[in-house]
């Protein structure tokens, strides 16, 4: 199958969750890491939130005024 990974994934979470766990536990994370993950989530979804924002208030503005 094409995506016979992706499936196998999904259908044994079980087996995905060992593995990120004994990966997690090899990398360990430094203590710059979780900051700049939480700065990243930041720069990524508070434009996206921004924009949907301002569509909501443009069609509000559009229909209400």
């Amino acid at each position: 199958m094409l995506f016979q990974g992706k499936i196998n994934r999904v259908l044994d979470p079980e087996k995905s969750q060992k593995k990120f766990r004994k990966t997690l536990e090899k990398e360990k994370l430094e203590k710059k890491d979780v900051p700049a993950m939480i700065l990243a989530a930041i720069i990524v979804f508070l434009p996206a939130f921004v924009l949907v924002a301002g569509l909501f208030g443009l069609a509000i503005w559009l229909f209400f005024s």
